[in-house]
């Protein structure tokens, strides 16, 4: 089985977004250069799990020259307007080389999929309809060294759509983003066809989650739901929520403890009070 990867990478500043990779490596400061040691384990770390997954496994960094910590195979500074749409100029380049590989895994810099998970893709698909894909939940831990599901903590909720695989239920998520992108040959052939990646109407969020939500729109995206970790990758880095989502994320319920409502509704059934 030939394998085509190829890895959305970016480092460094920049206007259209923040988060753990957008840090100004101008002042390297020893803060910034952990950082910046750190995010290169996490990409050297997600290339070694990807060439477990096949004896023949062509891997490509993407992104901007300038703007990265490794040598880029394709540089997309002059071809995209912002860094932000990488994923999309990837995904469309990725689509020229599909007569030469089986299967087609386009994936951020920081996820770690196991060889476990791509196998239970790949027996999926040989019973699975073409507009059908089983698509991982994306883990992180939180400060108590649990998992969970990041993806599902940004846009909550699951449709009533359930199919069970491998003795396991699964459903369809709201949120499509995981992160990745995996086709085999004709399945890739059939969201290049039929999905939203090059009038890119659809949004979510910012280019990267859209990029990822346009290639998949086509598809049943099936999310492992009785145990989100039956099938899922890892994060290796942690998901930050802009300032913006934070303050206008912030109700009542984050002050009042839930109790005290529910006292307030007896003592006044108490007295008579009818709702």
């Amino acid at each position: 089985m030939k394998i085509l990867v190829f890895i959305n990478h970016f480092y460094g500043k920049n206007p259209f977004f923040k988060g753990r990779s957008t840090v100004d490596t101008e002042t390297l400061s020893p803060k910034i250069l952990k950082k910046i040691e750190e995010r290169k384990l996490h990409l050297q770390t997600t290339i070694r799990s990807l060439k477990t997954l096949s004896d023949s496994v062509d891997i490509k960094i993407c992104g901007y020259q300038g703007k990265s910590l490794v040598h880029l195979d394709f540089d997309f500074e002059n071809t995209i307007d912002k860094p932000t749409d990488i994923m999309y100029a990837s995904l469309l380049k990725m689509g020229e080389l599909i007569e030469d590989y089986d299967y087609f895994i386009n994936i951020e810099d920081d996820i770690l999929l196991e060889k476990e998970a791509f196998d239970r893709i790949v027996a999926f698909d040989r019973n699975s309809e073409i507009n059908e894909i089983l698509h991982p939940n994306r883990l992180e831990k939180d400060q108590h060294g649990n998992f969970f599901c990041i993806d599902l903590k940004c846009v909550p909720g699951w449709t009533y759509n359930q199919k069970t695989f491998f003795g396991k239920k699964f459903r369809q998520a709201v949120n499509p983003h995981s992160g990745l992108a995996i086709f085999r040959k004709d399945k890739f052939q059939y969201a290049l066809s039929n999905s939203d990646i090059q009038s890119r109407s659809i949004r979510l969020y910012l280019g990267m989650d859209s990029a990822f939500a346009s290639i998949h729109s086509p598809f049943l995206l099936w999310r492992s739901f009785e145990e989100e970790g039956f099938h899922s990758v890892y994060h290796q880095d942690k998901w930050v929520q802009p300032k913006r989502d934070l303050i206008a994320s912030i109700t009542w319920r984050d002050f009042v403890p839930l109790v005290i409502p529910k006292i307030l509704k007896y003592l006044a059934l108490s007295v008579g009070f009818k709702f």
